[in-house]
């Protein structure tokens, strides 16, 4: 069905207009075909009309990092660095395997969040490991299909034991944990199950598409992420890690390669187009000055990064150099929410924490542009309202209080709006939320489902805190010694 948008006002971060102007939309074919005044726009056929009328239409926003696999864990964590936080995600050995029906209503939780607060699109790093099947992977794939957002969805890679990811933890950890931990897919059997899984999810024009997304330079070897770089040119995927999250990746470099995991990247030749990195809290100027000369992109994720008390990302010193940018929450447990216009919000305010120099403040429409525009960049689409691209966008009503008064509209957007304003939400030119109803499930039955499901899988949950407490204490160790390399290299010593 042809869609018209009459009488709303349309802001586009990365337009020329320095505001929204009243514009109609005519959406044919699931693109944006015209945009402008009524009277302009081409006759066609049947139409469904939206009046827009004290409502703002802008772009789809985009959620460049989540992982989703941690959706039922909302509100189980505080005051846990990431490297202790990590150990109580899920068993280090002996894992339970969900149904395909948990994973799908896993997924769908934050699918269902990110359409009501105006997500058109997500990039979901989900950790399937050790049940790495294509039916797993069809559950999550599934569960963005039928809430009718779109999603780049790839599974955690790594094909080294945790105890070889983080310093000092191999020579503390007693040798019958090594060796059970030792039990990790290698890296030939990872290549062949994401061949498989491109071919099955490769679709350029589909809701959902596989991408390629290797945990952290540090937990996969070299010749997994060189195989995994050459897998992505081949297919033109794009290929996605987390990098310099903790000031112990810092050291983590310098005591693994004996420089930055950005420079290591460079020489393996995996930093280039095709790479996104995340967080990049710790990049030093050489490492962002690396970043920007080989065209790799970033994604910022300010809420989780500050939660994990992982430290304030040189946000500016990246748009500064012409880096692009994106905006993730993360994951549910570390942020504790999948709204976009949260992140915004943290990531305009937190440049003025690290420096006065205020000249050098990012401004509101930047980081709205990070969160459409930007974002979209990195999952290879638009981003825009301009004509001929898809029709992927959100309106929102201008009555609610984060509108009364309109300063600027981008800046009211970044600073004051929360999601609520949220009316509709268009992807791929088909309605996907309208009048507060997202029209692909019923979501009182998912909720009922969901609340079940949530209470059967709290014993797991406390299997997974008694199976950690077996390592959190060598984990601890190695984390106090990093911390303590981390600050003789701060102050000019070595480690």
């Amino acid at each position: 069905m042809n869609i018209l948008i009459k009488n709303g006002l349309v802001f586009d971060p990365a337009g020329r207009e320095d505001g929204p102007a009243p514009k109609d939309i005519l959406i044919v074919k699931g693109r944006i075909a015209a945009s402008g005044g009524g009277e302009n726009l081409p006759p066609t056929g049947e139409l469904k009309v939206i009046d827009a009328a004290e409502k703002l239409v802008i772009p789809g926003l985009i959620n460049a990092h989540l992982h989703s696999h941690d959706h039922f864990d909302r509100g189980r964590f505080e005051n846990l660095p990431l490297e202790l936080w990590i150990l109580f995600i899920r068993p280090w050995i002996g894992a339970k395997p969900l149904t395909p029906r948990e994973l799908y209503l896993r997924t769908i939780i934050g699918a269902m969040e990110m359409v009501r607060t105006g997500t058109t699109l997500a990039i979901d790093d989900v950790n399937l490991a050790p049940f790495n099947t294509p039916e797993n992977l069809r559950a999550v794939m599934q569960a963005y299909r039928d809430v009718g957002m779109k999603a780049l969805v790839g599974t955690s890679v790594f094909d080294k034991p945790a105890y070889r990811s983080v310093p000092y933890v191999e020579s503390l950890l007693p040798q019958p944990i090594r060796t059970a931990m030792d039990q990790i897919t290698k890296a030939d059997d990872w290549l062949a199950f994401l061949q498989e899984c491109l071919q099955s999810w490769s679709d350029p024009d589909g809701l959902t598409r596989f991408i390629l997304t290797p945990s952290a330079p540090q937990r996969c070897t070299d010749d997994l992420l060189v195989r995994m770089k050459k897998l992505s040119e081949d297919s033109g995927t794009l290929l996605m890690t987390h990098t310099l999250e903790t000031k112990v990746q810092k050291v983590t470099g310098l005591s693994f390669y004996g420089k930055s995991i950005i420079a290591h990247l460079e020489d393996l030749g995996v930093l280039g187009k095709n790479l996104a990195l995340v967080h990049c809290v710790w990049a030093s100027d050489g490492d962002l000055d690396r970043i920007a000369a080989r065209g790799a992109s970033v994604v910022h994720c300010p809420v989780s990064n500050l939660k994990l008390g992982s430290g304030v990302a040189p946000l500016e010193k990246m748009l500064q150099r012409g880096i692009r940018v994106g905006l993730g929450t993360d994951n549910t447990s570390c942020n504790d929410s999948q709204n976009i216009f949260e992140v915004m919000k943290f990531a305009a305010l937190l440049p003025k924490v690290r420096h006065g120099e205020f000249s050098r403040w990012p401004e509101a429409r930047d980081i709205l542009q990070m969160a459409t525009s930007g974002g979209a960049g990195i999952a290879g689409t638009a981003g825009t309202l301009q004509p001929g691209t898809k029709a992927d966008l959100t309106i929102l009503d201008l009555r609610s209080p984060g509108f009364r008064p309109v300063g600027r509209i981008d800046r009211n957007l970044v600073f004051a709006e929360n999601g609520r304003s949220v009316t509709t939400v268009i992807v791929d030119g088909k309605i996907v939320l309208e009048d507060g109803r997202i029209a692909g499930v019923n979501e009182k039955d998912l909720h009922r489902e969901i609340v079940e499901t949530a209470e059967r899988l709290k014993k797991d949950h406390r299997d997974v805190y008694e199976k950690a407490q077996e390592i959190y204490p060598y984990f601890k160790e190695a984390y106090s010694r990093c911390h303590l390399d981390f600050a003789r290299l701060e102050a000019g010593g070595k480690m």
